[in-house]
Formats: C-alpha cells, sequence, structure tokens
C-alpha cells in the first residue's frame, strides 16, 4: 500500500491529476488581477460558435452577414478580419520576422498568402451579444479582449475592484447568459439543448505583468491565423507519435522525418569545454544549420539559446527535448508554430504532461542533455527506428 510505503502521507492523500481547470491555491480571485480565460464548448452543443475560412480564397459575403446581423443581433458585426499581425506572410510578434507558407503547395500560388476570416455562426453572434451585456451589467470586471474560435473562446478579462465573490461565480452566471441567449433565441422549440453550451468549469492564466499581458493578446491575435493554417496544411500538425529512444517511450510533435537527417553532435554547451573546442563545435553547428540538418538539444542555457536562434537564422531545423510531456490538445504557437509549419521544428517529451510548473533542476538539465546526445547516436534512418501513432 502507499500508506504503507510513505508513512509521512496523510491518509486522506491522492495523487494529483493533471487538470486545465485547478486554480492557483496561492492566489486571491476577488481581488484586482488579468487573466486570460477559456471557456470550451459542450460536445453535446452540436452547433459551432464560428466557421473559420480564407478569405483570400473565399470572398466574406458582407452584405448577407450585416443583414443577418441587424435581424438576430443588432450591433454584433459577423465576418471579422483579423489585424495585419494575424495575416500570414506578416511578422506576427513571438514568431519568425516573416512567415513563409510551405513551399511546393498546390493550393496556393506564387505570391498569394492566407487571408483568416472569423464568420460568427448564429449562437456565435447571439454569444458575443450576451457577452456584451453582461459585461455591461457587471462593471467591476472589463472585457479587455476576445476572440471566438469554432468550438472555444478565449477572453481577457481584468478585475477593476476587490469583488465580492470568487471571480469562478462570475464566469458562471457569464456561462449561464450565454446559455441563456443562445437557446432562447432558436426557433425549434423541440430541439433539445444541453444544460450549458459550454463544458464544465474553465480555464484561467493569471496576467501577472504587462509583458505577459502583450503575449496573451498576441496569442489571441494569432489564434484564426494558427487554426486556418493547421485546416489547411494537416500533414504538419498531425498528432503526437510514440518515439523509442533507447529504452525508454517518448512522445514526439513536429517534423518526425527530422529524424532521418540529424546532425551527429548536440546542441550542448559546457563550462568544461574549453575556447577552442567549443569555437569547433559552434563552427560545425553553424554548417550543419547552413546544410539543413536537424540539431538536437533541449535549448537550456542562454548560450544554446542564443545558437538556437543563429541556426534558425541560418535556414536550419531543430529537435527539442523537453521536460514536460504535451497536454491532450497541444499545439505550438507562436514562433514554434511556424517553425512546424515550414517542416523544421519536431519536439520530443516524456509521455506524461504534468500542470504543475516546476524550476528545472540541474540533475534534469544533465539528464536532458544525455538524452539529446543518446538521439543523436541512435540517428539511424527512421525505419528502423521504433515510431507509431499516439
Amino acid at each position: 500500500m502507499e500508506q504503507a510505503d510513505n508513512p509521512d502521507r496523510k491518509s486522506f492523500y491522492k495523487e494529483k491529476i493533471p487538470s486545465m481547470h485547478r486554480r492557483c491555491n496561492s492566489h486571491d480571485y476577488r481581488s484586482v488581477s488579468s487573466y486570460m480565460i477559456t471557456l470550451g464548448k459542450n460536445p453535446e452543443f452540436k452547433e459551432f460558435f464560428c466557421r473559420i475560412f480564407d478569405a483570400a480564397q473565399e470572398t466574406p459575403d458582407f452584405d448577407c452577414a450585416r443583414a443577418r446581423s441587424d435581424l438576430l443581433t443588432p450591433g454584433i458585426k459577423r465576418i471579422l478580419l483579423p489585424r495585419k499581425a494575424g495575416i500570414a506572410g506578416f511578422p506576427v510578434p513571438g514568431s519568425l520576422s516573416r512567415v513563409s507558407e510551405p513551399s511546393g503547395s498546390l493550393r496556393r500560388e506564387s505570391g498569394e498568402r492566407s487571408l483568416p476570416a472569423v464568420e460568427l455562426t448564429d449562437t456565435g453572434t447571439l454569444i458575443r451579444m450576451a457577452i456584451r451585456d453582461f459585461f455591461k451589467n457587471h462593471p467591476a470586471l472589463l472585457l479587455k479582449k476576445i476572440v471566438v474560435m469554432p468550438d472555444h473562446i478565449h477572453m481577457i478579462i481584468h478585475v477593476k475592484e476587490y469583488l465580492t465573490d470568487h471571480l469562478g461565480h462570475y464566469i458562471g452566471l457569464l456561462k449561464h447568459t450565454c446559455t441563456r441567449y443562445a437557446c432562447d433565441n432558436h426557433q425549434d422549440a423541440d430541439r433539445k439543448v444541453p444544460f450549458s453550451i459550454f463544458q464544465d468549469n474553465y480555464h484561467d492564466r493569471i496576467i501577472r505583468n504587462s509583458d505577459m499581458l502583450e503575449t496573451e493578446r498576441h496569442y489571441l491575435d494569432d489564434n484564426p491565423r494558427r487554426y486556418l493554417m493547421r485546416k489547411i496544411y494537416p500533414e504538419y500538425f498531425s498528432s503526437p507519435v510514440i518515439l523509442t529512444i533507447g529504452q525508454d517511450r517518448y512522445t514526439a510533435f513536429g517534423n518526425i522525418l527530422l529524424l532521418r537527417d540529424l546532425h551527429p553532435e548536440a546542441v550542448i554547451v559546457s563550462s568544461k569545454y574549453s575556447a577552442s573546442h567549443l569555437e569547433n563545435l559552434k563552427i560545425s553547428w553553424r554548417d550543419a544549420a547552413r546544410e539543413r540538418k536537424a540539431l538536437v538539444s533541449p535549448f537550456i542555457s542562454k548560450a544554446e539559446k542564443t545558437m538556437r536562434e543563429e541556426i534558425l537564422e541560418l535556414g536550419g531545423r531543430i529537435v527539442e527535448i523537453l521536460d514536460n510531456g504535451f497536454s491532450e490538445k497541444y499545439k505550438p504557437w507562436g514562433k514554434n508554430f511556424d517553425l512546424c509549419l515550414e517542416g523544421r521544428l519536431l519536439q520530443i517529451a516524456p509521455l506524461e504532461h504534468n500542470t504543475a510548473k516546476k524550476p528545472l533542476s540541474r540533475a534534469k538539465a544533465l539528464e536532458l542533455n544525455a538524452l539529446s546526445r543518446l538521439l543523436c547516436r541512435q540517428y539511424s534512418p527512421l525505419t528502423e527506428m521504433s515510431v507509431r501513432k499516439r
């Protein structure tokens, strides 16, 4: 028994189960703070909140959308075009200086770029109207940004004054308001509607400073573009695979074919290296990047991170070793998203995902370095490696 093995463990102890809905125990959710809130669609509610399409391929029908909006939800825009920062081919904060879509695609003519557009469904416009009215009635809460996606909604919410109840109380009221607006306006009275159009609970991320706020803003701005790119190029964003390295199994996300072309020396910078040895390594890493070899590293130290940026600037490809597994719906974002889109990134992680953030210990860093070197030694052709779908 576990308790017999560990006498210090409390009788009511339970193993912590990974969850994106867990709250921060040390934070007062009534205090003046900002949050990024995510509400997922209830799977029993069959209608999507919006559709995301390529306006460069399909001309938006603004007149029809405006007429429908005026009839159902006056004042709510039905078709939303992104800011320039959210358009593929233009700089996106946190991404490569210039985003390039995969070459050789039959879906794109030379020089043509995707233009992601969001068209809200009837349910989506009703939700937007409900959210607008909710925040008008709760002046202590400020909606700073919102992005509606087909099966979820992201919001940045600022609490302006100390609340009388936990933030979760207000999120529950908001979900109830959206459900009431969406369901009361459907003409089919016999249609079965779930108790809520949203999943139970919600995900929150506490925004602790202005830099984090900008990061979350950019993440929301870029959400439609990333969704569209995954839809157009699904081969670049397939589900993680199980990969065997040595005697252990890991998950891998990204371009698995990079394993066919690994550089034999992992990008690891040690204080034990002499200056001349380190310089020779850097020369070999730069040459490998120019030759489109894939370089392996956990990229932990400042010197390794600097080398990572240099490799990418030279057009190189990387295999990144992570210390935590992928979450259930993991997709890279920012610069890593665009690297995946270009087939220049493979991420390898443990099988288990842990929601608790732990500082990287020296022992763990050495373990990641050892795994990087082992992978480089085991860089035989992909057909000889044990790889299967997750």
